[in-house]
C-alpha cells in the first residue's frame, strides 16, 4: 500500500496507532522485477517469503510475543526501541 495520498497515510496511521498489530510483514519489492523472472515465479517467491515469516511466528509465538511486550514497555517508558 502506497502512502503518498494523505487520506491513505492518515488511514494507515490510525490503523497502526489504534490496532497495534504484533507484526508487520513488508513485502515491498522496490517496484523492480528481475528482467528474466516471470510473474508466476516472482509471485511464488513472494508467497513463499510470506509463508516463511508466518511459519516462524507460529513456531516461535512465545518468543515473538516476549519481544513485542518488551518493545511496548520500552515505548511506554520513552526509551524508543527495544534493541
Amino acid at each position: 500500500m502506497k502512502l503518498e495520498q494523505p487520506a491513505i497515510a492518515h488511514f494507515v496511521g490510525n490503523l497502526i496507532s489504534e490496532w497495534r498489530p504484533h507484526m508487520f510483514v513488508d513485502g515491498h519489492d522496490g517496484g523492480a522485477q528481475a528482467p528474466t523472472q516471470t510473474l508466476e515465479v516472482g509471485a511464488r517467491a513472494g508467497y513463499l517469503g510470506y509463508l516463511a515469516v508466518v511459519q516462524f511466528a507460529a513456531d516461535h509465538a512465545d518468543r515473538l510475543m516476549g519481544v513485542v511486550a518488551s518493545a511496548r514497555r520500552n515505548d511506554q517508558d520513552g526509551c524508543g526501541s527495544a534493541g
